[in-house]
């Protein structure tokens, strides 16, 4: 489902999980699934998809390698086949670098006293987010299983 920021803000029900490309190209190798990212927030997250990351996921379905295509697609499909849970494609950008955008959401939707977290692999954005005390809800590699450094 399409939306804007300011429909998300207007609601701001629920628990808010924007997600990051490195997560999604995760979710998109198949190790670890959609279902255990949302089983470590321990509640059903709405799940927000930046423009930004958005299209950085379709630029890496054009992408050469086989191996990284492959996993935006299946990150693609994942995301848009899911009856997991809500998930909101954002239709406008507010900034054009992936990791920009989200921490700019993720702040907004803070500051408007949603429950909000980010889920990362990146550990420039998490420190970002830890900053400014925003959740954020990561990858462990050695057991690829998603965690959070938050209780919910």
């Amino acid at each position: 489902m399409m939306s804007s920021l300011s429909t998300v803000l207007e609601s701001c029900e629920g628990f808010y999980l924007i997600l990051d490309t490195s997560v999604l190209m995760n979710i998109g190798s198949g190790r670890p699934s959609l279902e255990n990212l949302c089983d470590a927030t321990g509640t059903l997250p709405v799940l927000i998809i930046p423009r930004a990351v958005l299209a950085e996921l379709e630029n890496l379905t054009a992408e050469s390698r086989p191996s990284t295509k492959l996993k935006a697609i299946t990150a693609l499909k994942v995301l848009r086949e899911t009856k997991l849970c809500k998930v909101v494609f954002l239709n406008e950008s507010i900034s054009s670098h992936a990791d920009d955008e989200v921490f700019l959401i993720a702040k907004k939707l803070a500051s408007a006293k949603c429950r909000v977290a980010v889920a990362t692999s990146d550990k420039a954005l998490r420190r970002r987010c830890r900053m400014i005390g925003i959740p954020t809800v990561f990858l462990r590699e050695t057991q690829l299983r998603f965690y959070s450094d938050y209780q919910f």
